[in-house]
C-alpha cells in the first residue's frame, strides 16, 4: 500500500484448500478443515516509529470473534514486526512471482486492467 493512501481494506476471497495451504505455509494450520466461510485475517499496523507490523486473526465459526494467530518465530507475541514477518516467510514466497506461478500478465483489449492467463 502506498503511503498516504485512503486504502483501509482488501479482502480476498478462496476455498477451504487454498486457506489451508496458506495457513500450512505459515506453521499455522491446526489440522482441522475450516469450515464454510472461516477466514484467515491479516492486520496491518504503523508503528509510531514508522516500522510495520501484523496481526494475524482466524475465524472459524460466526458465533464468536476472530482468534489470534500467534506466528511462530515471533516470541509469542501476535502483533509481529513486519521485517521480522516477511523474513519468516522468506521460504515460501516466490522470488520471481510470475515465473514461478506460471503467469503471464497481458493487457486487456478493452483498454482496461491487466489479466492474468
Amino acid at each position: 500500500m502506498e503511503h498516504g493512501s485512503a486504502l483501509k481494506f482488501i479482502m480476498y476471497s478462496a476455498h477451504d484448500s487454498t486457506l489451508i495451504t496458506l495457513q500450512a505455509a505459515l506453521d499455522i494450520y491446526n489440522g482441522l478443515l475450516p469450515p464454510y466461510a472461516a477466514c484467515q485475517l491479516f492486520e496491518f499496523y504503523q508503528e509510531y516509529d514508522g516500522s510495520y507490523s501484523v496481526e494475524l486473526h482466524y475465524r472459524n465459526e460466526s458465533l464468536s470473534d476472530p482468534y489470534p494467530n500467534p506466528v511462530p518465530g515471533c516470541n509469542g507475541l501476535n502483533l509481529c514486526p513486519l521485517s521480522t514477518f516477511t523474513e519468516l516467510a522468506r521460504d515460501v514466497m516466490p522470488e520471481e512471482w510470475e515465473v514461478e506461478c506460471g503467469f503471464r500478465t497481458k493487457w486487456s483489449s478493452t483498454g482496461g486492467g491487466k489479466s492474468l492467463s
